[in-house]
């Protein structure tokens, strides 16, 4: 027998109990008495001889997933195989392999980013010229490292000096005067640190002055050079000026016509 013999022949029993399913709900409902007596049927199979009525009313065909299949191993809404479990069946979800590994990952990842940033050229948009005392500033702070400990050793030391003079004054005098002592204590630390920034601030104003002081020449060398430059062309024609150069090595010219002539050279 064929498979489409098999399939018209199983359409044919569904259609059959179908009607002997519809001709049973169609006749009298029994007596109440008769109800209790007569066995209640499985509640599995009222609930399919429910669902397949439903669906003749409705008129439509009822499905064969529903009919046979019990629907313990089959979704029919998803029409596939129900998976073993609703839920995860671990707790903690990064305490897997599978997420360590992609963590792991991410972390090489990320280190090689970084790797790539610092093999990277040097950023010539970002670069600033440095200061022009930054030499300086090198060699002294070499040399200050050693004053720094002395400064801290005898800070330390004038402090352990000024502990055990208040102890021995604290000892000569009664209970009393414990408060202002220690107020005394407090204010004097308060001001040695008032004393320790007013220095720092000085430092770094002495330093701000400096630069300044250095751009300012500079400022004043170019000026100076601008305007001899300008008077040298005003002064003189182009055909003087080849004889202006030798003015330079004369010792007793003005600085004024040194410039006029250097100016004039440059020409």
């Amino acid at each position: 027998m064929s498979s489409h013999e098999k399939l018209s022949a199983a359409a044919n029993d569904r259609k059959a109990r179908l009607a002997q399913l519809k001709s049973l709900k169609r006749k009298q409902a029994p007596t109440s008495d008769e109800a209790d007596a007569a066995p209640s049927p499985p509640a599995h199979q009222a609930e399919i001889s429910d669902a397949i009525v439903r669906t003749e009313e409705e008129g439509e065909a009822p499905s064969v997933a529903t009919t046979y299949l019990s629907g313990r191993n089959y979704d029919p809404t998803t029409r596939n195989v129900k998976l073993g479990f609703d839920n995860l069946p671990i707790a903690d979800p990064t305490n897997t392999l599978e997420y360590k590994a992609q963590q792991l990952a991410l972390e090489t990842k990320a280190q090689q980013e970084a790797e790539n940033k610092e093999d990277n050229g040097l950023d010539l948009f970002k670069l600033q010229p440095k200061k022009p005392n930054w030499d300086l500033k090198r060699d002294l702070e070499q040399k200050m490292k050693s004053l720094d400990v002395q400064t801290e050793n005898a800070i330390a030391k004038l402090v352990r000096e000024r502990v055990e003079a208040q102890k021995v004054i604290r000892q000569k005098k009664p209970a009393d005067g414990e408060g202002e002592e220690v107020g005394m204590e407090g204010s004097e630390l308060v001001e040695a640190m008032h004393l320790k920034e007013q220095e720092e601030a000085r430092d770094r104003r002495r330093d701000e002055e400096d630069e300044d002081g250095i751009y300012r020449a500079k400022v004043r060398i170019g000026t100076a050079f601008t305007l001899a430059l300008h008077e040298a062309i005003s002064d003189r024609g182009p055909c003087d000026i080849l004889e202006s150069v030798n003015i330079r090595s004369n010792p007793s010219v003005r600085s004024k016509t040194r410039w006029k002539s250097v100016a004039r050279a440059w020409i």
